[in-house]
């Protein structure tokens, strides 16, 4: 499952469970749930993000700001829960191997 901020995930989770349970329950099934690899969501830091651009722009980079936040599960926001953080992404180029593939 993926959320954009933590209270959605909580959201989602209970739920899910409650789902499960009321499933299981109805069909007379055995359940187990567990939770593996639960990621905060990522939070950039505001003025973090401010300088971020502003060096991209005065390196010439070219800056595309995405409409939606990527929906990687990242343990970054680990360290953002710690530390002020902004995390963004790099282009590799064009007709490349799209990441975690076999090429």
């Amino acid at each position: 499952m993926r959320a954009l901020d933590d209270d959605d995930m909580n959201l989602l989770l209970v739920e899910t469970k409650k789902n499960i349970k009321n499933i299981c329950s109805q069909e007379q099934l055995q359940h187990e749930i567990g939770n593996t690899d639960i990621f905060p969501s990522t939070q950039n830091d505001e003025d973090l993000s401010v300088i971020m651009l502003e060096k991209a722009k005065a390196l010439n980079l070219d800056v595309v700001k995405l409409k939606n936040p990527f929906p990687w599960s990242e343990d970054f926001a680990q360290f953002s829960q710690q530390f002020k953080s902004v995390i963004f992404g790099l282009g590799a180029g064009e007709n490349i191997p799209k990441l975690h593939n076999a090429n």
